[in-house]
């Protein structure tokens, strides 16, 4: 059974003087906590006046404890405070999201809703919150006299897997690096949708990994990744992230060519690819605003799963005879399991990663132009 909380007063004066700032040490708290429901007073409090430092606060029924998350490490001398409690308290580290950031995400939902449905004075737009997953889900209750009308907009809106879809492509970066779950709700009738961005893994048996590059939609697929083509030639089954993910990536169409290489992979139906691409070694998310052709001499960014983030300049272009569809560089700054991944100036996407090739004595790093990409699949690289 839950214990109730007490009625001890702990102000938020009294913390901030007892810990500080974020970086709290917590050598003064044992003498301020004397049972379990002093914990659960505190850990109210703390969420409180730390909202950027604590991801949520929780009481786990099934095991009789509580669960403290934080967004990155956590203070300094948390152990001696989980050490008094060893059966009552958990905490948990690097959730990449705090309270005040899941707030804020289920705002925007509700606004970015508002404006994509329009309202009604009988339709209602909320969001529900469950911070420790994270997940938001958007709760519509359109009227009687407005329910037509919202469901035919969400019909030319693409549906509400769709729907879903466009929100959580509209969440901050802090977010979606958690991949946070977005749902909508109408009438009974929800959807869970998971991002999957450019700049990272797709695994298969014979593969190992590759790296994925911009996501793309084209009619038919509304939730399309661009990799190397050379990457689906195997036959095997692919999936998001490693290999035992559960996330499986179906394959639309693909070209294997030594120049001419791009492939084009459809998400599962609970998973949405965003117009976003991991472009450091560890996190970092860049949206994609736009696409270009790259101009010789120009220095680009590259993310791979295996180098992580790297830099070359543009020096030249490879042709098969009929088209001139790749790009190389000085020099070759990949290797295996980068291929597939997106070369890029900032939120601009250039370029899908296919290995690296001698010339002129010297072996260098080169890509499928996007643009080539999106013209022979017929695919578009979403923008943000």
């Amino acid at each position: 059974m839950r214990i109730g909380k007490p009625t001890l007063a702990i102000t938020t004066a009294l913390v901030m003087a007892a810990f500080g700032n974020v970086n709290v040490a917590f050598s003064a708290v044992p003498s301020l906590i004397r049972d379990v429901d002093h914990v659960e007073e505190l850990l109210d409090e703390f969420k409180d006046v730390y909202p950027d430092a604590v991801s949520y606060t929780k009481y786990d029924d099934g095991r009789g404890r509580y669960v403290l998350g934080f967004k990155n490490n956590p203070p300094e001398d948390m152990d001696k405070w989980v050490v008094k409690f060893p059966d009552s308290l958990e905490v948990v580290t690097n959730t990449g999201y705090s309270d005040s950031e899941i707030k804020d995400a289920a705002n925007k939902v509700v606004s970015d809703a508002k404006k994509m449905l329009g309202s009604q004075s009988d339709f209602s737009i909320y969001a529900t919150v469950v911070p420790d997953k994270p997940a938001v889900q958007l709760q519509l209750s359109p009227g009687a006299s407005s329910s037509t009308a919202v469901s035919t907009h969400i019909f030319q809106l693409g549906g509400l897997e769709q729907l879903a879809g466009d929100l959580q492509a509209k969440m901050p970066n802090e977010l979606l690096s958690n991949r946070l779950e977005v749902s909508v709700s109408i009438n009974g009738e929800s959807v869970k949708k998971q991002s999957l961005y450019g700049g990272g893994r797709i695994s298969g048996s014979n593969i190992g990994y590759c790296t994925t590059g911009f996501s793309a939609s084209k009619s038919g697929v509304l939730n399309g990744m661009f990799t190397a083509g050379h990457c689906l030639s195997k036959g095997e089954t692919l999936y998001y992230g490693s290999i035992n993910s559960g996330i499986t990536m179906t394959r639309v169409q693909y070209v294997d060519g030594l120049y001419t290489d791009y492939g084009l992979l459809s998400a599962p139906s609970n998973a949405a690819t965003a117009p976003s691409f991991w472009s450091q070694g560890q996190g970092g998310l860049t949206n994609v605003t736009w696409k270009f052709t790259p101009n010789l001499g120009q220095s680009l960014a590259f993310k791979g799963e295996t180098s992580g983030r790297q830099y070359a300049t543009v020096a030249g272009e490879l042709c098969d005879g009929s088209y001139c569809d790749s790009m190389y560089t000085r020099s070759c700054v990949t290797d295996y399991g980068d291929s597939g991944g997106p070369w890029f100036s900032s939120g601009g996407a250039a370029g899908i990663h296919t290995g690296c090739i001698p010339i002129n004595g010297r072996d260098r790093s080169f890509f499928m132009k996007v643009r080539r990409a999106e013209q022979l699949s017929g695919a578009t690289v979403k923008l943000s």
